[in-house]
């Protein structure tokens, strides 16, 4: 098989295993709080930054 079809192949098969939710070896799971208050707290005593979701079901 020449060289330049065999990118395309390797790219799906990544793409594929990316999407079907594979973490990497060792990653760690999010903590979610559920308080803002709690999370302002913690990111302050941490130095992390501070992700607010917010969500609607109109």
């Amino acid at each position: 098989m020449p060289r330049f079809n065999r990118f395309p192949a390797r790219f799906l098969v990544a793409a594929l295993l990316a999407a079907c939710g594979l973490a990497p070896a060792g990653a760690a799971e999010i903590a979610w709080v559920q308080s803002y208050a709690d999370g302002v707290r913690q990111a302050r005593s941490t130095g992390q930054p501070l992700m607010v979701n917010f969500y609607a079901d109109w």
